[in-house]
């Protein structure tokens, strides 16, 4: 079982340290090269800056391997509180519950993000409209499988 919380330990890991490398190239390409300048000039920065890449993943290990435990703890008791049914349907329904979760509080602070974004923001360009714009269709998304999972995750 510890082996399996390695296991999604590692997945977050190397699923937010790809993220952060595709969102720092498509700044790179976008034409915000001196960035990278400033941050691997000399030794120290370029220290610094690994430094910080490995306690990012140091946390999202943790992030992956304390997830996946309490996943399979609250399953287990999901499993207790219906034992009669069988093991695949009251897994599908718990997956549901899980996911409608998760989902309803990334739709809540998606939601949040937008007006706070327009107060602290002094000048607007085409940047910020896009970015308030996936944030938009993040939260509609976001609120779309929260509504679908739990409807679904219900037993009767």
């Amino acid at each position: 079982m510890k082996k399996d919380y390695k296991k999604y330990g590692i997945y977050s890991l190397l699923g937010w340290n790809l993220l952060l490398l595709l969102v720092s190239l498509l700044r790179y390409f976008l034409g915000d090269a001196d960035i990278y300048r400033q941050l691997f000039f000399n030794a120290s920065d370029m220290a610094f800056t690994l430094g910080l890449i490995l306690l990012w993943s140091v946390f999202w290990y943790y992030v992956g391997y304390v997830g996946r435990k309490e996943f399979v703890m609250r399953r287990m008791q999901y499993h207790a509180l219906y034992p009669l049914l069988e093991k695949e349907k009251v897994d599908w329904h718990f997956k549901n519950i899980y996911i409608a979760h998760y989902t309803g509080i990334l739709y809540k602070i998606s939601i949040a993000l937008i007006p706070v974004y327009v107060l602290f923001r002094r000048e607007f360009n085409d940047v910020d409209f896009v970015l308030l714009s996936l944030l938009l269709l993040l939260s509609i998304l976001f609120f779309y499988i929260y509504k679908k999972t739990s409807k679904r995750g219900k037993i009767d």
